[in-house]
């Protein structure tokens, strides 16, 4: 008796073609907002270890200078030759070629490097920016774009009005102290609230010599009550543009005054007693988080 063994193939049938790159479309679908929020939270994440680093490099200035805390934004005869500050642009060169002086070193980055390890990437957790800045000129005899950059768009602003002083916003100015009382502080234990008294935030501004354009950093976060621009003269205070409920990033950096709740609509936050957190807008209003004064969320002064 013979036996024939048979095999035989079947093609899928247009129905089973279908069933199967639609059951592919809906994983597809489930999937990519779900690796699109991993993408998101790593950003975070690496972001807010970035801004952890930085509180440790303030602290450190502040232990190191007796308990004195970073200047926000420097007076302008105190960046000079014959100022207050000597600071260089790497940790090699201690000399004259190596030297920074003048408007690039009144916002803080260039002052806090130092304790950063001279590494700008520190300060900056986008990397397309970061890209963006070493491709400008490095030249140490030229403070030229790359210093500039840095001193200027760093993805944290300090909380320069309040802590610290800003010397564009009226600290360090003997009539602005007389009208304001001591409005910012200059010292670790003058905070009364160092969980809630934000150092920094993540932040956005305008690229110098761009025509306005956007870049993830700035070097000055202003609060929702903060000091007009001044130099040599009293400051008034004013007004956040923005809205309380909801960030609306085509509003000029300055109408939430530079502060960017860049992830998922919330705002990287470092307070003085190193607490790093995420903040949403309504949260970000709140003034006992800015002065030191402030004894109310709608607080001003």
């Amino acid at each position: 008796m013979n036996a024939t063994n048979t095999s035989s193939s079947r093609a899928f049938t247009l129905i089973e073609l279908l069933v199967v790159i639609a059951v592919i479309a809906l994983l597809i679908g489930i999937l990519l907002p779900v690796l699109g929020q991993a993408r998101k939270t790593g950003a975070m994440t690496r972001e807010m270890g970035l801004l952890r680093q930085v509180g440790i490099a303030y602290a450190s200035y502040a232990h190191d200078n007796k308990d004195n805390l970073l200047p926000g934004y420097l007076r302008g005869s105190w960046s000079r030759d014959e100022g207050k500050f000597t600071v260089y642009s790497n940790g090699n060169d201690a000399g004259e070629q190596g030297r920074l002086r003048g408007g690039v070193i009144r916002p803080y980055p260039w002052r806090l490097l130092p304790y950063l390890g001279y590494s700008p990437a520190s300060l900056v957790a986008d990397r397309n920016w970061m890209r963006s800045i070493n491709e400008l000129n490095h030249d140490p005899n030229d403070i030229g774009a790359y210093e500039w950059s840095v001193a200027r768009n760093p993805g944290f602003g300090l909380n320069t009005t309040f802590v610290g002083g800003d010397a564009h916003r009226g600290a360090y100015y003997i009539p602005s102290l007389l009208r304001w009382g001591a409005f910012y502080i200059i010292r670790t234990d003058q905070a009364l609230q160092t969980d809630k008294l934000l150092l920094f935030t993540t932040s956005r501004g305008v690229h110098r010599n761009s025509n306005g354009t956007v870049v993830p950093g700035y070097h000055r976060i202003e609060a929702p009550w903060h000091a007009t621009p001044t130099s040599n003269s009293v400051p008034a205070f004013i007004p956040w543009e923005g809205s309380r409920t909801r960030f609306n990033a085509s509003l000029p950096t300055t109408a939430y005054g530079h502060v960017d709740f860049r992830h998922s609509g919330k705002a990287l936050g470092l307070t003085i007693d190193g607490h790093a957190d995420a903040l949403g807008v309504d949260q970000a209003f709140d003034m006992r988080r800015w002065s030191n004064k402030a004894t109310r969320a709608d607080w001003r002064p």
